[in-house]
């Protein structure tokens, strides 16, 4: 029972941390079709299934930066027909003026910097590949972002904001304002950066996932100095925003819609033909 479900998992969402990790189970609910009354964990591999926002999705809690690859590999032989990651939960924003705590920060495109150096002035060079995120994930997070009045409150006196930009992708954590500076300059376009994506990255670009995208919520700005008690409202927000874009998505809608249509041209192009050639003889 629980193996056909996991065949039909399409999305399987990433956290790391246990504010994340807590603030995610909430949102998870039994698996369809079965007779459970919860979402089901597996502890062992830091594992749950269940639905997510009316789809079938599983949940990973994993370590952090390139330590998650091997929770991303068994996600992959356990939701082997899933297509998209969604690494989900608290990150950093590089302007504080622009983003304030709480407010939530989706990929379009990710920077890697796996490949970045210093020069002898000691300048960041940007040598990183940019990654757009697939066209399926941007029409559903990165489009008509929200700002409606159900949106989570991430304080008393506002709702949380939603914006959209590139990600550098670092082999380590900004917590310096020195080096968080520095990436500025060198990607003044990047709105943010993150760790775990270089790993989910290194899946897509074998084909063994179709996309991944990184949705996380303001607790920090890669300078030292993190704001803990909002780690659990910002996961909840990050959240609150994947599960409101899920929710009216319907991948296999769509396909079914497209197979029907194909199939009834396909049919009365055969009709024509068929047609076409009694009159003529």
């Amino acid at each position: 029972m629980l193996q056909s479900f996991c065949e039909r998992v399409r999305f399987v969402l990433q956290v790391v941390n246990e504010s994340e990790y807590k603030a995610a189970v909430t949102f998870m609910k039994p698996p369809e079709g079965t007779s459970f009354e919860r979402a089901v964990v597996f502890p062992s591999a830091g594992t749950v299934i269940g639905m997510f926002a009316g789809k079938r999705a599983g949940l990973i809690h994993t370590d952090e930066g390139s330590h998650c690859s091997d929770y991303v590999e068994e996600a992959i032989k356990t939701f082997h027909n899933a297509q998209f990651f969604i690494n989900v939960g608290v990150g950093y924003a590089f302007d504080r003026e622009k983003h304030k705590l709480g407010d939530v920060l989706v990929s379009r495109q990710i920077c890697d910097f796996q490949n970045m150096r210093f020069n002898k002035d000691n300048k960041l060079i940007d040598r990183g590949q940019r990654i757009d995120v697939v066209q399926d994930l941007i029409s559903i997070f990165c489009k008509d972002l929200t700002h409606e009045e159900d949106f989570p409150v991430s304080d008393a006196k506002r709702c949380s904001r939603v914006d959209a930009g590139q990600f550098a992708s670092l082999p380590f954590i900004v917590e310096s304002k020195e080096m968080r500076d520095k990436i500025r300059r060198a990607v003044p376009e990047a709105i943010s950066g993150d760790m775990e994506v270089r790993e989910l990255l290194k899946f897509r670009l074998k084909r063994r996932i179709e996309g991944v995208v990184v949705i996380k919520g303001v607790v920090h700005y890669a300078d030292g100095d993190k704001a803990e008690d909002w780690e659990f409202t910002a996961s909840l927000a990050a959240l609150n925003y994947v599960c409101s874009k899920l929710y009216y998505y319907d991948g296999e809608f769509v396909s079914y819609v497209c197979t029907y249509l194909l199939g009834s041209l396909l049919v009365k192009i055969i009709i024509l033909y068929v047609t076409n050639r009694s009159l003529k003889s």
